[in-house]
């Protein structure tokens, strides 16, 4: 009985040791292909967007918009370009996010994802209208 009560531990500690990774591969751009009718559907989608998931979205010059994602103590930059076939999510910079070597946080990849489905989402509504 000992000796099962060992190996439990062991897989226990394994299980929990997995699930604590925090670190995850840095996926450097997010591209996705869309068919808009203008910029300015394009530049709305991604502004509304970014709002609907409490982004800070600034436009910086035409077909580029930055976005910031300040939550609790992480702090995440990005720089959106886009035409109206394409928009690009690329990471910038961020801060309490255990970026380094090609690593970040792996909620990293789910606020850009999160924000990629919302301006999907927006981009899909402007197309129905």
């Amino acid at each position: 009985m000992n000796r099962f009560y060992r190996v439990l531990a062991i897989v226990v500690c394994a299980l929990g040791l997995v699930a604590c990774q925090q670190t995850v591969p840095l996926q450097q751009t997010q591209i996705t292909t869309i068919h808009a009718s203008s910029l300015t559907v394009v530049k709305d989608a991604i502004i509304q967007g970014g709002l609907d998931r409490q982004w800070i979205m600034k436009q910086v010059s035409p077909g580029i918009i930055d976005g910031k994602l300040l939550t609790r103590d992480h702090e995440v930059q990005v720089r959106i370009t886009y035409s109206t076939s394409s928009y690009e999510i690329n990471y910038v910079s961020s801060r309490n996010m255990k970026a380094a070597n090609g690593k970040i946080h792996r909620k990293y990849g789910q606020w850009v994802r999160n924000l990629d489905i919302d301006i999907q989402r927006r981009l899909a509504l402007s197309n129905s209208n």
